[in-house]
């Protein structure tokens, strides 16, 4: 995928034939529905990725060539997971006609994984709108292999490694973890409280029904020695 960026600001220094649309610069990102080829990205930059391609829409151009406006692209989301440090960087050419030269490119080298139905999704629309006689339907958007040339100014950029988002989601699962386990011993310890409670009342009740026995028992065992003492006397 390219994502081509114009300057505002045009070259004075260079005739308008040289570059006809003032400073271009495009980010290359590459995506590979195999996971071995991919990098290992967290289940956040997954997200973002999915969250892209479900918003183009593919799925929903049909044959009679409706036009779709999507009510968002989330790009900024897709770009703000994406390692831009580590690049190659040349000057090359739009890969559109009528490709103009002299187009600064900088193609990420990670790899990107892509679900497989993004990918069916847009094969079926390039079927579908490619004019016959480029091939696209046949071949998609595959150019001949050339060899880099001291023009084209190949360089690898490597540079800090981005924030391991893995790493925060590891310590956000861990957060999480603990946060449960202290509620669950949190209500161990309520029910244990509750249970505490319950069986000091049950247990006073039943002291108090004692006591209120023993005290019934005397009462009787006195009227009985007084009837005793009537009758003797």
């Amino acid at each position: 995928m390219h994502i081509v960026h114009q300057g505002n600001d045009q070259i004075p220094t260079v005739s308008a034939d040289e570059y006809p649309l003032g400073k271009l610069g495009v980010i290359g990102v590459m995506f590979d529905t195999d996971t071995t080829k991919t990098a290992n990205v967290s289940k956040a930059t997954v997200a973002a990725i999915d969250n892209f391609f479900d918003n183009l829409m593919y799925e929903k151009i049909d044959d009679a060539g409706k036009t779709i406006i999507a009510d968002e692209i989330a790009l900024g989301q897709l770009m703000a997971v994406l390692n831009l440090n580590d690049r190659f960087i040349y000057t090359g050419s739009l890969t559109t006609p009528p490709c103009y030269q002299k187009v600064f490119f900088n193609v990420l080298s990670n790899i990107y994984p892509i679900k497989k139905y993004h990918l069916d999704y847009y094969i079926n629309v390039v079927k579908k709108r490619a004019v016959p006689a480029t091939k696209a339907a046949d071949n998609g958007n595959f150019r001949k292999v050339r060899d880099a040339t001291d023009k084209h100014k190949l360089i690898f950029v490597k540079g800090d490694p981005p924030a391991d988002d893995s790493v925060q989601e590891e310590e956000t699962s861990a957060a999480a973890a603990a946060a449960l386990a202290l509620t669950i011993i949190f209500v161990i310890v309520v029910l244990i409280a509750m249970a505490l409670t319950v069986y000091n009342c049950v247990l006073w009740e039943e002291v108090k029904k004692l006591e209120s026995g023993d005290a019934d028992a005397g009462a009787q065992e006195l009227a009985g020695e007084d009837k005793t003492k009537g009758v003797e006397a």
